[in-house]
Parts: structure tokens; sequence; C-alpha cells
């Protein structure tokens, strides 16, 4: 099976007190979701990899300094789909040339 790595991109805090982020991903609905910690001022994760064809459900709460969690983002919905092509080949090349004779033409 195909695996895909990329990184989600977060939207800016909603306040400036933000010491925390906790992305949560439900892969496929599984329970319970996986939960990655990032500082406050993170816009980009690192690269998080999910096999084609998973289904992703990711929302993303916001905690200051104090321990006060926002409401839970709305949830965003991701099909990873195998939609990356392969490299483009090699340059083609000629082997074994040779001539062949051809009998005269009656």
């Amino acid at each position: 099976m195909s695996q895909f790595g990329f990184k989600i991109v977060l939207p800016p805090p909603g306040a400036s007190d933000v010491a925390t982020r906790e992305l949560s991903i439900t892969v496929n609905g599984g329970d319970p979701p996986t939960v990655k910690t990032y500082p406050g001022a993170t816009l980009l994760t690192d690269e998080v990899v999910f096999n084609a064809d998973d289904q992703l459900v990711m929302t993303l709460v916001d905690i200051d300094g104090h321990g006060n969690r926002s409401q839970p983002s709305a949830a965003f919905s991701y099909a990873v789909v195998d939609d990356v092509a392969p490299p483009q080949p090699g340059q083609l090349g000629v082997q074994d040339k040779r001539q062949i004779d051809t009998p005269p033409a009656p």
C-alpha cells in the first residue's frame, strides 16, 4: 500500500496568549484520535504519514498559558488519494543494432 507524507496548515491563533495547540486526527473513523501538540505560534506541522485511501478528520484546539482550552475548530475532512504520478522515465536508447540482408527482388 502506498503511503504519503504531507504537512498540515494550521490557521493563525485567535489570541496572542495561545501557548500550545492540539491537533486531533481521526483516521478511518478510529477511536481515540491521535493528538499532536505544537507550540502556540505553529502554522505548519511536521510531516505526517498516512496510507492511500485513509479518511482523515482533523480538529484544532488552542490552549493558553493558564490551561484554558478553546472550543475545537470545525472538523476538516481529507481523503488521502494516490494522485502522485511516478517519476518521468529515463532516456530511451537503441541496443544490438544489426543489418539484415534482404534477398533481391525476383
